[in-house]
């Protein structure tokens, strides 16, 4: 799995968003999805995959955060997750990205 490739131009995010994401970033729920997705992958965080789908962690946060470059983001982070059939990465992944809802705020 690849992480999406996007151009250097279009990853000009504005500064209120950047500020609302790095508001919001909670390292603990960070590392609690990783850790739970490195015990699902063979090799743990070895996996090509972990940073793969870490990415898409990051990108939904963006998304939630109303960057427009990462709409879908959470679809992708979802379906990717759907391979794994493993309940608490959805819910360690929802712990981590509610902050990011802009409507919470």
């Amino acid at each position: 799995m690849n992480s999406p490739q996007f151009p250097a131009d279009t990853l000009n995010v504005p500064q209120a968003i950047l500020d609302h994401y790095h508001a919001h970033y909670n390292n603990t729920t960070y590392r609690a999805f990783s850790e739970a997705l490195a015990a699902s992958l063979p090799g743990g965080t070895s996996h090509p995959d972990h940073v793969a789908i870490m990415n898409r962690l990051i990108d939904t946060a963006f998304e939630r955060s109303n960057a427009e470059v990462y709409r879908g983001s959470s679809m992708r982070l979802g379906a990717v997750l759907m391979t794994y059939a493993n309940p608490e990465l959805f819910a360690l992944a929802e712990q981590h990205l509610r902050p990011f809802n802009q409507a919470a705020d």
